[in-house]
């Protein structure tokens, strides 16, 4: 029985042993990958940043980008077709997969027209300046991780390394430079059309759950969760202070409402009050319904604090809510507090 027991200990300990082993060489193995991409890729990367940088501080950025596409192109047509470059052949994929990141990254220049599309919606270039500047990184980045694809042929012919291993490591460069400008495309077209998404559902639907909508934002477009949090904020906090826009803090959460669709709906309703001395609880919400089209929970909440074409008064009978018109008709007594009419 104690043999039994001993190697239960033994069989336990040894799980646990190997769940750490395991975890430690997980760990190890990740630190490694990452260094090795930090080697591989690091320098492109801040190449790209500081180039970004130094552009932005000159006001230069895009007429740089500008000038740099087109000597790409010029080069890049010069070693597909004309085969000027000497350890690649023209006519190959090696030699004209230039041509397709550099016109890629021509595409990338019509930023300019992407941002006017955005401003559209409501932001500014101010809104998405971090967005911007990534995406110009991304832009920079992408050409010296094409140098270092093109020179990789040459390294093998000056250094005598097999010209194999080269040029998957040239493919390799190739192949991040294409990623990161479909990434920085793929981004910016996500943020136009997220922009443009929450104008026109605020336009289109009078009454929004602002944080179940916000989660549908976030899962149907492939930017960042803070990022698309923060653009949401931007937009309705304009729309807000230009006073078209009402927000309530209701019991299920922030409710938003078209302030001329609920002025509308809410004159309608007050009117309504004028016509009974006061109502109870459930004669007050069989007269409002779901007026707003709020859920349940928010509706009820709503009619407890949030009406403002009167007031709930204690009466002898219980609470009961009287319009501002009636306010004259009733008498509060100053001891115990409870209203009655007069």
């Amino acid at each position: 029985m104690l043999q039994i027991v001993g190697a239960l200990i033994l069989l336990i300990a040894g799980f646990a042993i190997l769940r750490l082993l395991f975890r430690a060489l997980t760990s190890t193995a990740s630190a490694l990958a990452g260094f090795i991409l930090l080697c591989l890729f690091g320098p492109a990367l801040l190449a790209g940043y500081i180039t970004e940088r130094i552009t932005r501080l000159f006001h230069i950025r895009w007429l740089a980008g500008v000038f740099l596409t087109i000597a790409g192109m010029i080069i890049s047509f010069m070693w597909g077709l004309d085969g000027k470059h000497i350890a690649l052949e023209a006519h190959t994929f090696d030699s004209v997969k230039f041509i397709l990141t550099t016109a890629l990254a021509a595409g990338l220049l019509v930023l300019p027209v992407q941002i006017r599309t955005i401003q559209q919606s409501g932001l500014t270039p101010e809104d998405i300046s971090k967005e911007i500047n990534g995406y110009y990184c991304c832009f920079y980045t992408a050409f010296f991780l094409m140098a270092c694809s093109a020179y990789a042929p040459l390294i093998a012919l000056q250094f005598d390394i097999s010209p194999s291993l080269m040029w998957w490591g040239g493919l390799l460069y190739w192949l991040a430079a294409l990623v990161t400008l479909l990434w920085a495309a793929s981004q910016i077209q996500a943020l136009k059309r997220l922009t443009s998404a929450i104008s026109q559902t605020l336009e289109e639907q009078p009454v929004l759950n602002s944080k179940s909508w916000l989660s549908s934002l976030q899962n149907d477009y492939s930017l960042p969760e803070t990022l698309t949090e923060r653009i949401w904020l931007t937009l309705i906090s304009q729309r807000i202070s230009r006073g078209e826009l009402r927000e309530f803090e209701l019991a299920d959460g922030n409710w938003l409402l078209d302030n001329a669709w609920y002025e509308r709906n809410m004159a309608g309703f007050n009117e309504q009050l004028k016509e009974n001395l006061s109502f109870t609880p459930d004669e007050l919400k069989t007269l409002f319904r779901n007026r707003l089209n709020l859920s349940p929970e928010a509706n009820d909440d709503f009619l407890d604090r949030c009406l403002d074409g009167g007031d709930w008064y204690p009466f002898s009978e219980g609470r009961r809510f009287v319009s501002f018109h009636h306010v004259d008709e009733l008498r509060i007594c100053a001891s115990c507090g409870l209203t009655e009419v007069h």
